[in-house]
């Protein structure tokens, strides 16, 4: 398959600063994008999820430093993108400090010769996309092929973003397996103040590896699933709302097999406005999960 080639994004208020990167760049295989301001940076970063960022000493709204370590808080790259730092002239010991503690990878001279600047991308570039394989590894449960508490949770963090940048309600159901009591078929309750509940339960256990295949193959493409733990499964879904939670539980434990279907009881939890969603990505887990009680 032929990979997609290192997606580098420039921030610099200065244009002949930014040609002068492409000109370099492009030619030795990178693809590039630009940003002018802090703010471009942000919005950029977090919807191209590029493999290295470029920041030129000064932005047009506030310093290179301060645009990292914006970057760095408020999570808009993983810590395995590689982020330098571009200085005029020398670089002195107090300002590469500066710059580690704003939790850039490198503080490097501007310019720089095109060699040394291509190498060093590629480098940086590849290390960040072994990360990324490692990572991603990590986050699939090799039982269900679904992801881990860990894959959710990250990518809970950047579907709530998504939400919130496009202003779509944004809704989480829980499903857990095996717990009993016996009633025959899964319905679904008004919702409370945190969402709805769908119960259904009856004894004998689940396998948990078929239901996560089920609901694989009916669910959107949109829809992220995952294992919270040896009986729950979660689905996060953006642009969602109460009864469009209450709908996804129905439909996704419709197309179990009865007695499947029997056995599973669903937690709905769903808000209107993106920007009540918990900045903890736990708490939308939990929130769904007291739905059940």
């Amino acid at each position: 398959m032929h990979e997609m080639p290192p997606l580098v994004l420039i921030a610099s208020r200065d244009e002949w600063t930014t040609r002068s990167l492409e000109s370099v760049l492009a030619p030795a295989g990178f693809a590039v994008a630009r940003a002018y301001n802090a703010a471009q940076l942000l919005e950029r970063a977090r919807t191209i999820r590029p493999d290295a960022v470029l920041i030129g000493t000064d932005l047009a709204d506030e310093t290179g430093v301060s645009a990292c370590r914006r970057l760095r808080e408020q999570a808009a790259l993983p810590f395995s993108t590689p982020i330098l730092l571009l200085s005029p002239g020398t670089v002195g010991r107090a300002e590469r400090i500066e710059a580690f503690e704003a939790g850039a990878w490198d503080l490097v001279p501007f310019p720089l010769e095109p060699a040394e600047m291509s190498a060093r991308l590629r480098l940086y570039a590849s290390a960040k996309r072994d990360a990324d394989a490692a990572r991603g590894a990590a986050d699939v449960d090799a039982e269900t092929g679904v992801y881990t508490l860990a894959g959710l949770l990250r990518r809970s963090e950047e579907l709530a973003a998504f939400a919130r940048r496009m202003e779509q309600p944004f809704a989480c159901v829980i499903f857990e397996a095996g717990t009993g009591d016996g009633e025959a078929a899964p319905t679904v309750s008004e919702p409370a103040a945190e969402g709805a509940a769908a119960r259904a339960r009856t004894a004998g256990p689940v396998d948990l590896r078929r239901v996560a295949a089920v609901f694989r193959d009916v669910g959107r493409r949109s829809d992220v699933l995952g294992r919270v733990d040896d009986s729950h499964l979660a689905v996060l879904a953006t642009d969602t709302d109460s009864e469009g939670a209450r709908g996804l539980a129905r439909r996704l434990s419709a197309a179990l097999e009865p007695g499947e279907a029997a056995a599973i009881r669903a937690g709905c939890w769903a808000v209107a406005d993106p920007r009540e969603v918990p900045k903890d990505p736990r708490e939308i887990i939990l929130a769904a999960t007291r739905a059940l009680k």
